[in-house]
């Protein structure tokens, strides 16, 4: 082909000028000049290829492959209208009346939280419940999004990070009386619903019993509801001491995804308060068919199973006090408080700090940014305060806030603020130029069947014209018979002259 010619010729300045005459080949030999081709687009789609038949290459924590299996239909039918219930109730009557039904509705309820979705436009677009809490449990960043809520029409959930153990008479921080103390100002902040969220599942049955029945002595208007995890194994026991203690709520998974950093079994839940006064109503056979499903649909995100490094719940977290989300996501945290806490535990690892270390050398480290703004406030005031001195050492005089973090901001400019963001993902995520100038349009049009050799053809659309290309099927080459070659230096590999079959051997061994 002449391509590389024609490109090096459209590259002098004479030709573009339109000046050359019939001795412009002889006085630029350097048109004969080839570059090798990079061949970039070709080694595009055989990476692309190589993913689409055979999975991705990136290493995670787990080898195990996607199921190629379609999941059970699930027993409500989209686009099914939902049977009526607590929501009729909240449209026709609004907040107060829907707190005050769910109050009185006899048994316990349970919310489905298998998957949960990311104020006034939440509303508009179909949200009714609200959860709002606070890593620090700080009242004023609570009270900003309640009343944000509450101005959306929608139901005021506000719930409280519980941690400690209210069981435990020797101590003496986030006791029964801090917790109580903390449901009255949010009951005074007019919250329709009052939410426990024991988001490290350290609400153990017998301190579930204590401070769920407290809280319903003292607020018996108010509806209770009760988040937690399955880390400890314990979790089912806490929610039906939730229940018997007075909650009106409790948090549950489907059975095929439940236990360990995700909720207790919703199953579990439902059998044992049958035949109480708690007694739910949901039908164990529909949970076991909604179960069915989500056990199928599991197995499609097989490389991300957390039971690859998590085999079982485990009693540890009532010492490390880890969070369900944070234990099981230590690559991505994904709150300011998880990050907080994962960044300074990474940061003493590798560092090779212990406490007392820390809060020694803390004047000459370099902790990180996350650390830094919570010691400035930036995130909250914590109840008990600062640990001193080594706030004092971190902040090395830097400006500290001493009151809600964002009271004194100036509003945010959301334009901006999504210019600045999508120029990021721009960056970051958008179309690539290989060389200035130059773009690859690439589109997966198909995937063709398995042939006779193992392979599978793979059609792009390539700037507008079809390509395709020929990819090994690692996974079904296992089952074809190939004819395998000589292995030189491997003794009693010999090679045959011709192909064919043989049909008689007539030498015996030792025999010549």
């Amino acid at each position: 082909t002449n391509i590389p010619f024609l490109l090096n010729v459209l590259s002098q300045p004479e030709f573009l000028d339109a000046s050359v005459d019939t001795y412009f080949i002889d006085e630029h030999p350097n048109l004969f000049d080839f570059k090798s081709s990079l061949n970039r687009a070709q080694k595009l789609l055989n990476y692309l290829s190589e993913v689409q038949v055979n999975g991705p290459t990136t290493p995670l924590a787990t080898d195990l492959r996607p199921a190629r299996v379609t999941p059970p239909n699930l027993p409500i039918r989209p686009g099914e209208a939902p049977p009526p219930g607590l929501r009729v109730i909240l449209v026709k009557e609004g907040p107060e009346a829907f707190a005050r039904n769910g109050r009185q509705s006899p048994g316990c309820m349970i919310t489905d939280t298998t998957f949960r979705y990311v104020c006034e436009l939440a509303v508009h677009s179909g949200m009714n419940v609200f959860r709002v809490f606070d890593c620090l449990n700080y009242v004023p960043n609570l009270v900003v999004g309640m009343e944000a809520v509450g101005r959306a029409g929608g139901v005021v959930e506000a719930a409280i990070s519980y941690t400690g153990d209210v069981s435990d008479k020797s101590r003496t921080q986030y006791d029964l009386i801090y917790y109580l103390d903390l449901a009255n100002e949010l009951v005074k902040a007019q919250t329709h619903v009052l939410a426990i969220k024991d988001m490290a599942d350290l609400l153990k049955p017998e301190a579930a019993k204590i401070l769920i029945g407290a809280l319903r002595d003292k607020f018996p208007d108010i509806p209770i509801h009760v988040h937690t995890h399955d880390t400890s194994s314990a979790g089912v026991a806490s929610m039906l001491g939730c229940a018997r203690a007075g909650a009106d709520v409790v948090d549950a998974a489907v059975d095929s995804m439940s236990g360990m950093t995700s909720q207790p079994s919703m199953g579990a839940i439902v059998a044992c308060l049958q035949g109480t006064p708690h007694e739910t109503g949901l039908n164990l056979n529909e949970i076991s068919k909604y179960s069915a499903y989500w056990e199928s649909a599991r197995t499609l995100y097989g490389p991300f199973e957390c039971t690859v490094t998590i085999k079982s719940g485990n009693a540890d977290v009532y010492k490390h006090e880890i969070p369900g989300g944070q234990y099981t996501n230590l690559q991505f945290q994904v709150t300011p408080s998880s990050n907080i806490v994962g960044d300074l535990a990474q940061f003493m690892v590798q560092n090779n700090l212990t406490r007392e270390t820390l809060v020694d050398r803390a004047d000459d480290l370099s902790c990180p940014k996350s650390v830094v703004e919570y010691m400035q406030g930036n995130v909250g005031q914590p109840p008990y305060g600062f640990p001193e001195p080594l706030r004092t050492k971190v902040l090395r005089g830097k400006p500290k806030v001493d009151g809600r973090p964002g009271a004194e901001m100036p509003p945010l400019d959301f334009d901006l603020d999504f210019n600045k963001i999508k120029n990021e993902l721009e960056e970051k995520h958008g179309r690539v130029e290989i060389e200035k100038g130059k773009k690859l349009a690439i589109q997966l049009l198909a995937e063709g069947k398995l042939n006779d050799k193992g392979e599978r053809e793979v059609f792009f659309n390539l700037n507008g014209q079809m390509r395709s290309m020929l990819v090994q099927d690692n996974e079904a080459s296992k089952k074809i018979v190939t004819h395998p070659k000589a292995l030189p230096g491997v003794r009693g590999s010999t090679g045959a002259p011709m192909p064919g079959e043989i049909l008689e051997l007539k030498v015996e061994e030792e025999k010549r």
